[in-house]
């Protein structure tokens, strides 16, 4: 609450003690002043409404009375800061003239003309604006706040020097200090120091001192809270506490909400940014930076009818706002409308010359996608304004990903050097500082970096990958990329961030922008943590469709061909996120395609990689993989989801969505699954079972949704109520089962899961449980039927507890062997990133003498984990053991090669060799290069053993005379 609403609240005490009618007044400026400072204005604007009917009705009896008119100034006040609050900016604007006009003294027309300049301002009309802060300057020098708006208005208009000549009023008023200390006037100052930070950066921390003053000595200072996150952004600390600060004092202050979700979009969590803008916009429908916001979010997604609708909302409030303008031109340059991009674009600059935002905002929502076009809009942008320090920086960085490090370093250093908060130039610089630790390799198609300890062995592999990438996806495409491709590899998970994004914690493997592919290297992780090499293949085939679209393809559609390719690309490459995928389908809760985008960065990730990667194979079957093709096409010629796909297909989206569902059913419908539910829904589907109270299948779905939600006792209850209604259901008996096997009551689980089957019930998890349950009594024989019909029910559950695993132990203890092996290669060919189950199977087939399945293995292992393995159930040289296997095939360059990996030192890892290993490593080098007709290779080996590490070695001696013709 405000020191002076205390004040008047006092003298209403005075003045209506002992009255009905005064003690009713009071309640009601309580109420709403309480329902303000918490931000329920709705209340407090009814409350202020009826105190405002009986304040003009006694002002009217007793105009004279002074008391009455506080009150009344009061109240209109309170009016005036609630509607704007809302959104109500015209009738903001009618409560600030009547106070002005309304002879309540001085003070309040200041102050009353203050607030109508803000709005003024906000709502667009600047020259209005201006009018008002010059009169009150003029009047009323001392007013700080005519100063700071004075200077944004010449500001907006492009007339940067005039608005210095304001903001470096403050500098003065701050040095001698020749203000009132009021926290408005400081706020001001920390403000205008805020908008001097271009020129001079060492301002922004005087603001921050400002600004911490203010918080200190009133920590219920809403708006000094809001300021210091906002002004920490500008200095890159994404600080959600001070907004959070805020919202705990006022948790409906719509500004609060909007820098919280900045700091969200900063983050690139678009879902929980897209749910602060919109519930700062439930508080205030037309508050343009959360319209503004979301539009953001929804550009991110790839959702440009979505964006372009906030957009005008926003320019129906602010016709002039430039971010606005800036975003309806980007948005129609994306839908390839340039001559309204052009108009709009000539628009902006008329109203502001030097608007450099204008073109960095358009870039900044190609993101990162249209290469070429992002360089030369950030190119105008520092063009238009050489002072935009973030336009050199984003320039430096589009520079960098297309591959030109030497160029994106030089705007880097330029922009860094008028923002050195920023930062992430200051981490790109430094590690584009730390590449001379790196090493560069080239190839016929690619030019590949790599830290020089990973470049040994990884150029190797990497290169013939790519290689093997480029031949067939530029077939199957007819598409051929630009060269040399691009490839840095990473030891570092840190180093791959910042090369990509330019800040640590980016959680991903890889990443493309067209010409530039970054990655993890193995190294980065532990053995299991990533198959690099689908990684490569998968961002190599966005090389080729971001390329073949010109960038223009929605990331649904390409990460689903990336997808899609890793399949194609090798049998093991396996994504298995079926459960999840099929569950949805049973439950007709599939996002629909046109949806898919969204799902990237606000809803299930990894589902939506799997989901449209579906979509994509069931175009290739349907329609032919040159149908692919043409809509990859449809995208690079700008259009939308609905054009492409009528383009190439001659279908539409429900169409599409119809025929998609279909063909899945038909497909995977053999999988014996239950629908599965999110705990969003759990609530419509308790409301269906409250409409619908005689609904056996309703109670037995949310029975389904709360089990899988982990509301065990919710679930008992409606399994119960479905089975009262239809006992003859099988469902809630499998739900039962299952509930009574959590609770470790075998017997009950036992007797509720055989129940269900005998009903009828199809699902894999019922045969699983009762596998176990059989193990549980010791019923092997019996365990071993369920596991097989839960595998035949759904062959791709992979877990530790599933039927693979349990089945493997169970036909080894009865010694089927052939089936054993026959189960753990279908667990390895579903685990993509198993080296464990790997290395056994190669253990078994080196026993076995199965030298083919061996080598094979032995590359799935490589393409994992491609150094030394130390904690396998033995020590495991992969490349060693695998040289070896090759030489027995007759394939001696190849097991050479292989030889030479095992040798490397980049290949043991944190694994050091041993003398004995390495001299069995070189003799089989030397063998290997003798049989490949490598005579000098294999004199270097034969002598490095023999004249260093075991003089005399009888193997090397023989091999010596073979080299020899002996």
């Amino acid at each position: 609450m405000k020191p002076e609403r205390f004040a008047i609240a006092a003298a209403v005490l005075v003045l209506f003690a002992g009255t009905g009618t005064g003690q009713d007044i009071d309640k009601l400026l309580e109420t709403a002043s309480q329902r303000e400072e918490k931000g329920i204005y709705q209340i407090a604007l009814e409350k202020y409404r009826e105190a405002a009917e009986a304040l003009v009705k006694k002002s009217a009896e007793a105009p004279e009375d002074a008391e009455t008119k506080n009150m009344l100034r009061s109240v209109r006040e309170g009016l005036m800061r609630c509607l704007r609050m809302t959104g109500a900016y015209e009738d903001s604007l009618a409560q600030a003239d009547l106070l002005i006009s309304g002879g309540f003294g001085d003070e309040a027309k200041v102050q009353a003309a203050v607030f109508k300049g803000e709005i003024l301002f906000l709502t667009g009309k600047v020259d209005e604006s201006k009018a008002v802060f010059e009169d009150l300057f003029k009047s009323n020098p001392r007013t700080l706040k005519s100063i700071l708006f004075l200077g944004l208005v010449e500001k907006e208009c492009g007339r940067r020097e005039e608005a210095y000549k304001w903001f470096d009023r403050f500098t003065q008023l701050w040095l001698t200090e020749e203000f009132d200390k009021t926290d408005e006037n400081l706020l001001a100052i920390a403000l205008g120091a805020m908008e001097m930070t271009y020129r001079h950066q060492d301002m922004a921390e005087d603001a921050q001192r400002i600004i911490d003053g203010i918080i200190e000595k009133n920590p219920k200072k809403v708006e000094a809270h809001v300021a210091l996150g906002n002004l920490l952004m500008t200095k890159y600390v994404v600080d959600r506490k001070s907004f959070n600060d805020a919202l705990k004092i006022n948790p409906n202050f719509p500004d609060a909400r909007v820098g919280l979700a900045a700091c969200y979009l900063s983050r690139y969590d678009n879902r929980k940014a897209m749910e602060e803008a919109r519930r700062a916009l439930q508080i205030n429908p037309r508050h343009v930076d959360a319209l503004l916001m979301c539009a953001a979010v929804d550009v991110s997604d790839q959702m440009y009818d979505a964006a372009a609708a906030s957009v005008d909302k926003a320019l129906a409030v602010n016709p002039r706002n430039l971010q606005a303008l800036s975003m309806s031109a980007g948005i129609d340059l994306m839908k390839g409308r340039k001559e309204k991009y052009e108009e709009t674009r000539k628009r902006v600059l008329g109203q502001n010359p030097i608007y450099g935002e204008f073109y960095h905002t358009v870039a900044a929502m190609m993101q990162g996608r249209r290469l070429e076009e992002v360089v030369a809009l950030e190119r105008g942008a520092v063009k238009a304004d050489p002072m935009l320090w973030i336009g050199h920086i984003d320039l430096g960085i589009s520079l960098s990903r297309m591959g030109l490090v030497d160029e994106a370093k030089k705007s880097l250093e330029i922009g860094f050097k008028g923002d050195s908060y920023h930062v992430q130039a200051r981490n790109l610089l430094t590690l584009f500082d730390d590449y001379g630790e790196f090493v560069t390799r080239k190839t016929g198609n690619f030019e590949m970096l790599y830290h020089k300890n990973d470049q040994e062995v990884m150029a190797h592999y990497t290169a013939g990958l790519l290689e093997r990438a480029w031949k067939e996806m530029s077939e199957r495409y007819g598409f051929k990329p630009r060269i040399p491709v691009r490839m840095e590899m990473f030891r570092q998970m840190r180093d791959f961030a910042t090369r990509t994004i330019g800040l640590p914690g980016l959680g991903a493997l890889g990443a493309c922008f067209g010409p530039l592919i970054t990655m993890n290297s193995p190294y980065a992780f532990k053995p299991d943590g990533f198959n690099w090499a689908s990684t490569a293949w998968h961002e190599f085939a966005h090389v080729v469709t971001l390329q073949q679209s010109d960038g223009r393809i929605p990331r649904w559609f390409t990460e689903g061909i990336s997808v899609y390719e890793e399949r194609l690309g090798h049998p093991s490459w396996y994504r298995n996120d079926f459960r999840e995928f099929m569950g949805r389908a049973h439950a007709g809760k599939l996002i629909p395609i046109g949806l898919l985008n969204p799902e990237f960065t606000r809803g299930r990730v990894l589902l939506a990689y799997f989901h449209a990667s579906w979509v994509v194979e069931f175009i290739a079957s349907e329609f032919g993989f040159a149908k692919v093709v043409e809509m990859i096409k449809e995208y690079g010629r700008d259009k939308n989801d609905a054009e492409a796909v009528k383009g190439a297909l001659g279908i539409g989206m429900e169409e599409l969505d119809r025929r998609f569902q279909a063909w899945l059913m038909k497909r995977f419908g053999r999988f014996e699954l239950t629908p599965l539910y999110y705990p969003e829904e759990i609530d419509e589907l308790k409301l269906h079972t409250m409409e619908r109270p005689d609904d056996a299948g309703g109670f037995l779905r949310l029975a389904r949704a709360c089990l899988q939600n982990g509301r065990t006792a919710d679930a008992e209850v409606n399994a119960g109520r479905a089975m009262g209604i239809d006992p003859s259901l099988p469902g809630p008996y499998a739900l039962l089962g299952e509930l009574f096997y959590i609770k470790k009551n075998f017997e009950q689980a036992g007797k509720y899961l055989k129940l269900a089957l005998e009903k009828g019930e199809k699902n894999y998890a019922v045969h699983l449980l009762m596998g176990h349950v059989a193990l549980n009594r010791d019923q092997k024989d019996d365990a071993i039927g369920h596991f097989e019909k839960s595998l035949a029910a759904f062959p791709e559950y992979i877990g530790d507890d599933g039927p693979y695993v349990m089945l493997k132990n169970l036909y080894e203890s009865k010694g089927q062997e052939d089936k054993m092996l026959g189960i753990m290669e279908e667990l390895a060919l579903r685990s993509e990133n198993n080296v464990q189950r790997r290395l056994e199977l190669a253990f078994i087939y080196r026993k076995k003498g199965m030298n083919a399945k061996f080598i094979e293995m032995c590359r799935q292992i490589i393409s994992i984990w491609p150094y030394r393995i130390a904690g396998a159930p033995m020590r495991f040289d992969t490349h060693f053991e695998l040289a070896k296997a090759l030489l027995a095939e007759k394939k001696p360059a190849e097991a050479l090669d292989e030889a030479k990996m095992a040798l490397s030192e980049a290949h043991f890892g944190d694994v050091p060799s041993e003398g004995k290993e390495e001299v069995e490593i070189r003799l089989v080098a030397a063998e290997a290069a003798i049989e490949a007709g490598d005579k000098e290779e294999a004199g270097r080996q034969i002598d490095e053993v023999l004249e260093v590490l075991d003089p005399g070695n009888e193997k090397a001696l023989e091999l010596r005379k073979r080299l020899k013709g002996e």
